[in-house]
């Protein structure tokens, strides 16, 4: 099994398989540097372990040192994304969705997705950056039973 260290914010990799075969995290000084996010992704499917220190985390401890509220409706659209086998980066307030079949730096963008909860109020400021997403802007909404609903965004003049 694959150890990952936490490291302020990220979890660090020595091995570089995950960011070679599927994009996961940025390669730094021969590292893949996971956000929490991917992180908690791999751990959950099994394919790696999350030390403190030379503790090993359990989810359940690793999810209490993660301080975004959201977190978990934002994995829920991060996990359905990567299981439907989309490459998908994480962006502080939203996900990169590449095409599948993309080639690193190469690769052609197909949504910037920007992730809610159905009880969250959303914001007219919120609906100005989706407007002004470079790619086809996507709202995901996660429902009270984790299920999410996709919306296609766009802007129209008047």
């Amino acid at each position: 099994m694959i150890e990952g260290k936490v490291n302020g914010k990220t979890v660090v990799l020595e091995e570089t398989e995950f960011y070679d075969r599927s994009w996961y995290g940025e390669l730094k000084d021969r590292k893949n540097i996971l956000r929490f996010i991917e992180a908690f992704h791999l751990a959950k499917d099994k394919k790696i372990d999350i030390y403190k220190g030379n503790t090993k985390l359990s989810l359940k401890d690793f999810l209490t040192m993660v301080k975004d509220t959201d977190f978990m409706i934002k994995y829920y659209v991060y996990s359905d994304l990567r299981e439907r086998g989309l490459i998908v980066k994480v962006n502080k307030d939203s996900f990169t969705v590449y095409e599948r079949g993309s080639k690193k730096k190469k690769g052609e963008i197909a949504w910037t997705v920007f992730v809610t909860s159905e009880d969250s109020v959303a914001e007219i400021a919120n609906f100005e950056k989706i407007s002004k997403a470079d790619s086809q802007a996507v709202w995901a909404v996660v429902d009270n039973d984790s299920d999410i609903t996709y919306y296609l965004v766009s802007k129209e003049e008047p």
